[in-house]
């Protein structure tokens, strides 16, 4: 991935994924709160770390990100590969 400040706007733009039927952030209205809580600066730093967590599914790529206990320990957000364009070093197949 080429971490960059369209990267985080790609994210901003993902489709967040509820890990939990009963800590759904968009459902209660704070996702973009959440999201707007973090720096650029922030976010970029936190996923150059060797501790960031990525994930792959059919279509998509997930990105885990750290947040307060109170709102879930962390948050996961996923994009399209079709929508990262030149972002995505390696294409899946």
């Amino acid at each position: 991935m080429t971490i960059n400040d369209s990267f985080l706007e790609k994210i901003k733009a993902g489709k967040y994924k509820a890990y939990r039927s009963d800590l759904d952030l968009k459902a209660a209205g704070a996702l973009t709160e959440v999201l707007n809580g973090f720096s650029s600066q922030d976010l970029l730093t936190s996923f150059k770390q060797k501790t960031a967590k990525f994930y792959f599914t059919k279509d998509s790529l997930g990105v885990s990100i750290e947040v307060a206990h109170v709102v879930g320990d962390h948050l996961e957000m996923e994009m399209k590969y079709k929508d990262l364009g030149g972002l995505l070093l390696v294409k899946p197949q």
